[in-house]
């Protein structure tokens, strides 16, 4: 719902002829992002740009900052399912 309040929504709909992306594969990036965010002791996690698909979403950069004093960690991607 949140990505539907956004100002280029209508992108992600179908908008002047185009299809419909995939708002669900969206929708569960940054439901992994933001676990992730909070799992891993993060201060900061910008994902830009992310793509959105009609089968899938991908971030194809990312930074991450630690909080100071937390665990090592080792990379881990996220799966949305599908490609963009």
């Amino acid at each position: 719902a949140a990505l539907r309040g956004l100002r280029g929504a209508a992108l992600l709909t179908g908008h002047r002829g185009r299809p419909e992306l995939d708002v669900a594969a969206a929708a569960r990036l940054a439901a992994h992002a933001g676990a992730l965010l909070l799992d891993a002791e993060l201060e900061l996690l910008e994902l830009n740009p992310v793509i959105v698909g009609v089968a899938g979403a991908v971030a194809v950069d990312a930074l991450a900052v630690r909080r100071t004093g937390a665990a090592p960690l080792s990379p881990t991607p996220i799966a949305t399912g599908g490609t963009a």
